[in-house]
């Protein structure tokens, strides 16, 4: 299953506030009562693809006093025990919630962001040759880890897998996420009966469901064609540097001062909704690609800008409060933002606010 026109539409009903668009895939989009859009089957009543395995949540084991039933899949994964279970279906969640649209509010606006924009990373992780495999294999577990983060998941999940040879598993058990899915899904389509008193999903969105969960997993791994964002003529000049990660580490290590002309631009630029996702991306990808891997090239940046002030508290405090990824970056580097005086310098007040700098 080929989703590139479920992102476009995902992007413009975001973004763009377009209405849902006719999909060339076996789902539609349609506004829910609570405000959010969600993906359905197509000519199905019940529940949507997100909420439906919400329905069949296990309980959590640490709350029964004595638990006497087996996990699901037992009898498949002999090692899973009840909270193991519990965890996988939380990523099971997780997945299935990642191109549903919610409303964005002061609360969730910048996980909201962060869990879109690693899915988006992750499907094109393989492409960016110009990292050498160890660098894509460091910021494919990075992605994830914010990916999980940001929906947001509890610790245990956070911390519950990590990627063998680019196949996503569960760390302690071994087992992988992707034969878990799918037995998970095959379990529920052969015995329908046995679960039709809790599900809202009719017997036959389970296979489409299921094709749709293992499709957003292959982005997640990487191996399956990567997602690109829609063109359009406002984002034209930075749409490559977006969608093809190549291009933009080729240009900043040619000519570092053209990149920054770009930023420029952007920042100076009057914007809709999707041009301004697209700049808070080409920022992002400044700190996941560049930053990562030299953090202090951010005092380049300011250096950079060292002649326009305003504009340079602009895109720095752009920089620091669209995500939290550079505060995350510098933690692994052993670094404190208070490292560098100069960039801080350049906060404006929603910055400081949120990284409590006097």
């Amino acid at each position: 299953m080929n989703i590139q026109s479920l992102y476009n539409s995902y992007i413009g009903i975001k973004y763009a506030d377009e209405e849902p668009a006719t999909l060339d895939i076996p789902f539609q989009y349609y506004r829910c009562e609570d405000d959010s859009t969600k993906l359905f089957a197509s000519d199905e009543d019940g529940a949507s693809f997100s909420q439906w395995a919400f329905e069949l949540l296990p309980e959590d084991p640490g709350y029964l006093s004595d638990p006497v039933h087996a996990p699901l899949l037992a009898q498949s994964f002999p090692q899973l025990d009840l909270y193991e279970e519990l965890i996988l279906h939380y990523l099971l969640l997780t997945i299935n919630t990642t191109l549903s649209i919610y409303p964005i509010h002061a609360y969730n606006r910048m996980n909201d962001w962060m869990k879109g924009y690693c899915f988006f990373q992750l499907s094109g992780l393989n492409r960016v040759t110009l990292l050498d495999a160890g660098q894509r294999e460091q910021l494919r577990g990075w992605l994830l880890h914010q990916y999980l983060y940001a929906h947001p998941v509890n610790w245990d999940t956070l911390q519950a897998f990590s990627y063998q040879e680019q196949q996503l598993v569960h760390t302690a058990t071994g087992i992988s996420v992707r034969d878990y899915m799918t037995r998970y899904y095959d379990e529920i389509h052969q015995h329908y009966e046995q679960y039709a008193e809790r599900l809202d999903a009719s017997p036959t969105t389970i296979e489409p469901f299921k094709t749709l969960t293992l499709e957003l997993l292959s982005h997640l791994e990487g191996s399956t064609t990567a997602l690109q964002l829609p063109h359009t003529s406002e984002v034209s000049y930075m749409l490559p540097w977006l969608n093809d990660v190549n291009d933009l580490l080729k240009q900043y290590q040619k000519d570092k001062g053209a990149f920054f002309a770009v930023l420029r631009q952007a920042a100076m630029t009057p914007m809709s909704a999707y041009g301004a996702h697209c700049f808070s991306m080409l920022l992002q990808n400044y700190a996941c690609y560049i930053v990562t891997f030299a953090p202090d090239e951010l005092n380049v940046l300011v250096e950079a800008l060292a002649d326009e002030p305003d504009l340079c508290t602009l895109i720095v405090s752009r920089l620091f409060t669209d995500t939290i990824f550079v505060k995350h970056i510098l933690w692994q580097h052993g670094q404190t933002m208070q490292e560098f005086p100069r960039v801080i310098a350049h906060f404006n007040e929603a910055a400081k606010e949120l990284y409590s700098i006097k």
